[in-house]
Protein backbone atom coordinates (compact mmCIF):
# COMPACT_ATOMS: atom_id res chain seq x y z
CA UNK A 1 0.00 0.00 0.00
CA UNK A 2 3.04 2.44 0.79
CA UNK A 3 4.04 2.51 -2.78
CA UNK A 4 0.84 3.12 -4.38
CA UNK A 5 0.09 5.74 -1.36
CA UNK A 6 3.57 7.15 -3.03
CA UNK A 7 2.38 6.99 -6.96
CA UNK A 8 -0.69 8.41 -6.27
CA UNK A 9 0.30 11.42 -4.35
CA UNK A 10 2.91 12.07 -6.84
CA UNK A 11 1.15 11.56 -10.00
CA UNK A 12 3.03 9.06 -11.35
CA UNK A 13 1.33 6.68 -13.22
CA UNK A 14 -2.33 6.39 -14.81
CA UNK A 15 -5.45 6.09 -13.35
CA UNK A 16 -5.97 2.19 -14.40
CA UNK A 17 -2.16 1.57 -13.55
CA UNK A 18 -3.31 2.59 -9.96
CA UNK A 19 -6.27 0.57 -10.19
CA UNK A 20 -4.50 -2.80 -11.22
CA UNK A 21 -1.74 -1.91 -8.00
CA UNK A 22 -4.34 -1.15 -5.70
CA UNK A 23 -5.88 -4.65 -6.77
CA UNK A 24 -2.95 -6.35 -6.85
CA UNK A 25 -2.21 -5.06 -3.16
CA UNK A 26 -5.51 -6.13 -1.94
CA UNK A 27 -5.39 -9.32 -2.65
CA UNK A 28 -1.92 -9.18 -0.91
CA UNK A 29 -3.37 -8.41 1.86
CA UNK A 30 -6.33 -10.40 1.87
CA UNK A 31 -3.86 -13.88 1.63
CA UNK A 32 -1.87 -11.53 4.78
CA UNK A 33 -5.33 -11.85 6.53
CA UNK A 34 -6.17 -15.56 5.53
CA UNK A 35 -2.89 -16.55 6.73
CA UNK A 36 -3.67 -14.64 10.04
CA UNK A 37 -7.38 -16.08 10.52
CA UNK A 38 -5.99 -20.02 9.53
CA UNK A 39 -3.27 -19.60 12.64
CA UNK A 40 -5.90 -18.70 15.14
CA UNK A 41 -4.59 -14.61 15.02
CA UNK A 42 -7.75 -12.94 15.19
CA UNK A 43 -6.50 -10.07 17.34
CA UNK A 44 -3.66 -9.48 15.07
CA UNK A 45 -6.10 -9.42 11.59
CA UNK A 46 -8.61 -7.32 12.80
CA UNK A 47 -5.88 -4.85 14.38
CA UNK A 48 -4.02 -5.19 10.69
CA UNK A 49 -7.59 -4.67 8.73
CA UNK A 50 -8.49 -1.19 11.43
CA UNK A 51 -5.39 -0.05 10.34
CA UNK A 52 -5.36 -0.58 6.76
CA UNK A 53 -9.13 0.57 6.36
CA UNK A 54 -7.75 3.96 4.72
CA UNK A 55 -5.21 2.64 2.41
CA UNK A 56 -7.32 -0.25 0.50
CA UNK A 57 -10.70 -0.12 -0.52
CA UNK A 58 -12.67 -3.32 0.97
CA UNK A 59 -13.63 -5.95 -1.64
CA UNK A 60 -14.84 -9.80 -1.93
CA UNK A 61 -11.79 -10.73 -1.57
CA UNK A 62 -10.76 -8.92 2.06
CA UNK A 63 -13.83 -8.63 3.90
CA UNK A 64 -14.88 -12.44 4.66
CA UNK A 65 -10.98 -12.55 5.74
CA UNK A 66 -12.10 -9.28 8.37
CA UNK A 67 -14.81 -10.54 9.38
CA UNK A 68 -13.96 -14.06 9.91
CA UNK A 69 -11.40 -12.50 12.62
CA UNK A 70 -13.82 -10.57 13.76
CA UNK A 71 -16.08 -13.37 13.98
CA UNK A 72 -13.06 -15.42 16.25
CA UNK A 73 -13.16 -12.23 18.55
CA UNK A 74 -16.47 -12.63 19.32
CA UNK A 75 -16.56 -9.00 18.57
CA UNK A 76 -20.55 -8.10 17.23
CA UNK A 77 -20.55 -4.29 17.26
CA UNK A 78 -17.20 -4.07 14.82
CA UNK A 79 -18.91 -7.05 13.26
CA UNK A 80 -21.82 -4.83 12.56
CA UNK A 81 -19.38 -1.87 11.56
CA UNK A 82 -17.76 -4.74 8.60
CA UNK A 83 -21.62 -5.43 7.64
CA UNK A 84 -22.53 -1.54 6.95
CA UNK A 85 -19.56 -1.43 4.72
CA UNK A 86 -20.63 -4.30 3.08
CA UNK A 87 -23.58 -2.74 2.45
CA UNK A 88 -21.83 0.46 1.52
CA UNK A 89 -19.91 -1.18 -1.33
CA UNK A 90 -22.41 -3.28 -2.97
CA UNK A 91 -20.78 -7.11 -1.51
CA UNK A 92 -23.48 -7.99 -0.29
CA UNK A 93 -24.43 -10.76 -3.12
CA UNK A 94 -20.89 -12.47 -2.65
CA UNK A 95 -21.90 -15.78 -0.91
CA UNK A 96 -18.67 -16.08 1.17
CA UNK A 97 -19.26 -12.14 2.77
CA UNK A 98 -22.84 -12.84 3.29
CA UNK A 99 -21.41 -16.68 4.76
CA UNK A 100 -18.60 -15.44 6.99
CA UNK A 101 -21.42 -12.05 8.26
CA UNK A 102 -23.91 -15.55 9.26
CA UNK A 103 -20.89 -17.02 10.59
CA UNK A 104 -19.98 -13.77 13.22
CA UNK A 105 -23.56 -13.49 13.77
CA UNK A 106 -24.21 -17.17 14.97
CA UNK A 107 -20.91 -17.12 16.86
CA UNK A 108 -22.06 -14.14 18.45
CA UNK A 109 -25.12 -15.20 19.62
CA UNK A 110 -27.00 -12.64 17.42
CA UNK A 111 -29.24 -14.78 15.20
CA UNK A 112 -31.47 -11.94 14.74
CA UNK A 113 -29.31 -10.24 12.60
CA UNK A 114 -27.80 -13.72 11.06
CA UNK A 115 -31.37 -14.82 10.23
CA UNK A 116 -31.90 -11.09 8.40
CA UNK A 117 -28.64 -11.84 6.39
CA UNK A 118 -29.69 -15.20 5.73
CA UNK A 119 -33.21 -14.09 4.25
CA UNK A 120 -31.74 -11.44 2.40
CA UNK A 121 -29.51 -13.83 0.53
CA UNK A 122 -30.45 -14.71 -3.10
CA UNK A 123 -28.30 -17.96 -3.60
CA UNK A 124 -28.52 -19.83 -0.16
CA UNK A 125 -25.95 -22.80 -0.47
CA UNK A 126 -25.00 -25.28 2.47
CA UNK A 127 -22.74 -23.03 3.87
CA UNK A 128 -25.30 -20.92 4.86
CA UNK A 129 -28.27 -23.36 6.17
CA UNK A 130 -25.93 -25.28 8.13
CA UNK A 131 -24.19 -21.41 9.47
CA UNK A 132 -27.75 -20.72 10.95
CA UNK A 133 -28.86 -24.14 11.83
CA UNK A 134 -25.75 -23.98 13.65
CA UNK A 135 -26.31 -21.04 15.57
CA UNK A 136 -29.46 -21.82 16.43
CA UNK A 137 -28.81 -25.16 18.05
CA UNK A 138 -25.85 -23.75 19.94
CA UNK A 139 -28.20 -21.80 21.71
CA UNK A 140 -30.47 -23.77 22.17
CA UNK A 141 -33.33 -23.13 19.74
CA UNK A 142 -34.36 -26.51 18.64
CA UNK A 143 -37.49 -25.50 16.80
CA UNK A 144 -36.17 -22.88 15.22
CA UNK A 145 -32.76 -25.09 13.89
CA UNK A 146 -35.68 -28.13 13.35
CA UNK A 147 -37.98 -25.90 10.88
CA UNK A 148 -34.74 -24.74 8.58
CA UNK A 149 -33.53 -28.20 8.91
CA UNK A 150 -36.56 -29.76 7.66
CA UNK A 151 -36.47 -26.87 4.56
CA UNK A 152 -33.08 -27.49 3.90
CA UNK A 153 -32.67 -28.51 -0.42
CA UNK A 154 -30.37 -31.15 1.16
CA UNK A 155 -28.38 -32.27 4.43
CA UNK A 156 -25.18 -33.15 5.29
CA UNK A 157 -23.11 -34.47 8.08
CA UNK A 158 -22.52 -30.66 9.17
CA UNK A 159 -26.34 -30.40 9.45
CA UNK A 160 -26.80 -33.47 11.34
CA UNK A 161 -23.69 -33.09 13.64
CA UNK A 162 -24.78 -29.62 14.47
CA UNK A 163 -28.52 -30.80 15.05
CA UNK A 164 -27.77 -33.77 16.94
CA UNK A 165 -25.17 -31.62 19.33
CA UNK A 166 -27.71 -29.10 19.89
CA UNK A 167 -30.34 -31.78 20.66
CA UNK A 168 -27.63 -33.78 23.56
CA UNK A 169 -26.60 -30.30 24.59
CA UNK A 170 -30.10 -29.74 25.44
CA UNK A 171 -31.22 -33.15 26.57
CA UNK A 172 -33.82 -33.23 24.17
CA UNK A 173 -33.39 -36.76 22.74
Amino acid sequence: PLPLLFLRRNRCCSDSVQLLLLRLCSLGYALALSDLCSLGSSSTATSLSLAAGSLILPDKFTLPFVIKSCAGLLCPSLGKQIHAHVCKFGLKSHSITENALLDLYGKCDELIEAHKVFEEMTDRDIVAWNDLISGYARLGQMKKARMLFDKMPYTTIVSWTAMISGYTHRELC
